[in-house]
């Protein structure tokens, strides 16, 4: 059982989805927060959170941070394969490390809104 909450702007384009896994207890086990925002026609950064909790409350996880540029030759590509693979080998950089102190905070909190705004 979950919870999803998802949130889009106009242009230039950014989302913002929150999803948040439940047992069969009602327990929240798991959070995923993946936030995504266009800064030019082929360039795109993104964070993603994903943080789990143990039956004690202790929150652990991790950030991800990507920034990629796709080239614009894939404007013109009509085979989706294609540019799947593209998009796979596009230049970018990936920042991953674990959730500190005030990040854990901020998923209680955005635990707590979810709770609140998708019953």
């Amino acid at each position: 059982m979950g919870k999803r909450l998802v949130i889009k702007s106009a242009d230039p384009g950014s989302s913002r989805e929150i999803t948040t896994v439940s047992d069969g207890n009602g327990e929240t086990v798991v959070y995923s927060d993946r936030t995504s925002i266009t800064l030019e026609r082929l360039r795109t950064k993104g964070a993603f959170v994903t943080a789990a909790f143990n039956s004690s409350g202790l929150i652990f996880g991790f950030r991800t941070d990507t920034d990629l540029t796709v080239p614009d030759s894939v404007l013109q590509m009509q085979d989706v394969a294609a540019i799947q693979r593209v998009i796979e080998t596009a230049g970018g950089t990936m920042d991953r490390r674990d959730l500190d102190a005030d990040e854990q905070q901020r998923v209680r909190s955005m635990l707590e809104f979810i709770r609140k705004r998708c019953p």
